[in-house]
């Protein structure tokens, strides 16, 4: 998997045909806020410090949205925990920053057209509606891993237990039986170290629910 978890994230948000998602941009947002925290802790550059984010490598991953999380954390002067981390990028709407990286790599299109010929609307297709082969990568993966049984890699465990936590399960795996799917998705969670930020997740989500609509 050669781009960042939050790339990823976006990417199956998305529809490759149309542009469009049924994800929110509450979601979205807190999707790519979770997905570069979680990244950064596999690579081993922040870790949980007596209940708060520390940096414990500075050094860039190479992958630009993760890298940008790290800098800003690197640079608060504060201890925040990692539910107060997730509020705090997803105000910034990082899925649009996302966007506009996929976009200029070729790998997204901006169309921006009219809702009923009156209300301004943006879509992200990819290229003649095929699914982009990173897109692509990461879906396979994530299938055999709900398929499969036992450990799977991090980054894809990551991508799946995510998935559950921000409600899109059924969006990315819509031939899945749901009763395995849930017990599958359960099993993955509990792993470390997705189970203890994927809680927080799921927690925020919940608030951000009953919230009012953000714009989009």
């Amino acid at each position: 998997m050669d781009i960042s978890l939050a790339e990823a994230l976006v990417l199956l948000a998305y529809r490759d045909e149309d542009g469009t998602t049924e994800a929110g941009v509450r979601g979205l947002n807190h999707g790519v806020a979770a997905a570069s925290l979680l990244e950064l802790m596999l690579e081993g550059r922040i870790a949980i410090d007596g209940g708060t984010v520390a940096v414990s490598d500075a050094t860039p991953t190479g992958r630009a949205v993760p890298d940008a999380v790290l800098a800003r954390i690197a640079g608060a002067g504060t201890s925040l925990t990692p539910r107060d981390w997730l509020w705090t990028l997803a105000r910034e709407d990082g899925h649009r920053v996302v966007l506009d990286r996929l976009v200029d790599g070729g790998v997204l299109e901006r169309r921006d057209g009219r809702v009923l010929l009156v209300f301004p609307a943006r879509r992200y297709p990819a290229p003649g509606g095929v699914t982009p082969p990173a897109e692509a990568d990461v879906r396979a993966r994530m299938r055999a891993a709900v398929d499969g049984a036992g450990p799977v890699d991090a980054r894809v465990a990551v991508l799946c237990t995510l998935v559950g936590a921000l409600g899109w399960d059924r969006l990315v795996f819509p031939d899945v039986p749901a009763a395995h799917l849930q017990r599958r998705l359960a099993e993955l969670r509990d792993a470390p170290p997705v189970a203890g930020v994927v809680a927080d997740v799921e927690a925020v989500v919940m608030v951000a629910a009953v919230l009012p609509a953000a714009t989009t």
